[in-house]
């Protein structure tokens, strides 16, 4: 198998005077000459070495290489001439945009960071103007070499042509760019080798209730209040006292921030008496604009129960500096997974000692044993977005689709609720036919 051409030095000539001319950036890609026999073909970058504008190049350059099934590029890589501003350039206003059109979704706003990373590495100095089809496919295969999943690389593909599409819009990009980018073709099921992504399963009750000893108050409530409406994990972690509307038997809140406010769309969240009894055990001694689930009051509780420490005030300011006064959605999915570690430890060789902290467990496993903790967490956690296709697959099997579509806040005719969340009743199927051979 062809190693990967690093980048090396080319020193500069010496001149009559004694000094040197700047030294280049070249790396030697593995070839077949025209005889059959294995070769080199040495490609020198632009620009100074270890410049930006010669890493770019050589960072473009082993992109095609691994795109053409490991085959030398054809031609030295160099940024194309071109006029206007640069692909970092558009990027920086374009995320301006995002920030704005998305400010309710941190998700979509993650989804476009990772799409344009590649993008900005390989061609952040090259104009705009001159960006191409085959620019784009080259940045494709970063995403393929990454191991990402079919439908993961086709998704960040059209974020990239959406950019073209919006700095067209704007007269950042000619016309033309745009248009050839949209011709890029998304991979198809079995080429490039890529894998397929797995769906997204509902959790089990047994897993839910496995880890909740190791629990927060506070995470414990917002996954009962998961389970109770169907809401999405960003909808919970903030929600506030002054969003509920408690006139009714059935309480609503009505979410001023969420996922699809950009697009006009109304969240309502029903919340029953259960769900009711929940937010109000967290309503002492909190605003009504203040976030009913903090991770500062979880975290005074826990210092509070820990026999280790003196039972005292803890200093308001040290939390603040430290803590949001309301979760993140990343924050709520790693408090879950550092409770699967703890109701799931992993055995064996890969077992954490007792006192030992992250950061020195996995120093001191080997690449072999992190590769096998990974598996082993990988099968034993779970995340929040998995409640909600549990909590919805429960709602549409006792009271029906259109139950479970309102609940999920899907709009109407919308078959996403079942076509996404609601995890097919295979084994009710297989309990029917059992019941008819018997």
């Amino acid at each position: 198998m062809a190693h990967t051409p690093k980048y090396r030095e080319q020193p500069g000539n010496l001149n009559a005077d004694g000094t040197r001319t700047p030294s280049r950036g070249f790396s030697d890609f593995p070839t077949i000459k025209p005889d059959g026999t294995k070769g080199y073909r040495r490609v020198y970058f632009p620009g100074n070495h270890n410049s930006t504008e010669s890493r770019e190049a050589y960072h473009r350059a082993l992109a095609e290489w691994e795109g053409q099934g490991r085959k030398a590029p054809a031609k030295p890589a160099a940024a194309t001439g071109g006029t206007g501003p640069s692909i970092a350039e558009v990027l920086r206003d374009y995320w301006r945009h995002v920030q704005t059109e998305h400010v309710n979704s941190p998700s979509a706003q993650e989804h476009v960071r990772q799409a344009v990373r590649p993008l900005n590495r390989l061609f952040g100095t090259t104009p705009a103007a001159a960006f191409t089809l085959r620019d784009l496919e080259t940045v494709r295969a970063e995403f393929i070499k990454a191991g990402n999943c079919r439908t993961t690389i086709n998704g960040r593909i059209q974020i990239l042509v959406a950019l073209f599409k919006w700095a067209a819009a704007r007269g950042l990009v000619p016309k033309s760019v745009r248009d050839d980018v949209r011709d890029i073709e998304p991979i198809k099921r079995g080429r490039f080798g890529v894998r397929e992504g797995k769906k997204v399963r509902p959790v089990s009750r047994e897993l839910v209730e496995a880890v909740r000893p190791f629990l927060s108050r506070q995470v414990a409530a917002m996954i009962d209040l998961q389970l109770l409406t169907g809401a999405r994990p960003g909808e919970v972690v903030g929600i506030r006292w002054c969003d509920l509307d408690t006139s009714e038997p059935v309480w609503s809140a009505r979410l001023a921030e969420h996922k699809n406010a950009h697009r006009g769309m109304e969240r309502v969240l029903f919340l029953n008496g259960e769900a009711q009894s929940l937010l109000s055990r967290f309503r002492f001694g909190k605003a009504d604009n203040d976030p009913l689930f903090s991770p500062r009051d979880a975290e005074r509780e826990r210092y509070a129960k820990c026999d280790t420490h003196r039972h005292q005030a803890v200093p308001e300011a040290k939390t603040a500096r430290t803590l949001r006064p309301c979760y993140g959605v990343d924050e709520y999915r790693k408090a879950i997974w550092r409770a699967c570690d703890q109701a799931f430890p992993a055995q064996g060789d890969i077992a954490k000692r007792e006192g030992e902290s992250e950061a020195a467990y996995l120093a001191r496993l080997n690449p072999a044993q992190r590769e096998e903790l990974k598996v082993w967490r990988k099968r034993h956690r779970w995340a929040p977005n998995q409640l909600r296709h549990a909590a919805l697959t429960e709602m549409h099997r006792t009271h029906g689709e259109e139950f479970a579509r309102i609940m999920g806040g899907h709009a109407p005719g919308s078959r996403v609720t079942c076509a996404v969340y609601v995890d097919p009743n295979v084994e009710g199927v297989k309990r029917t036919l059992a019941a008819q051979a018997g």
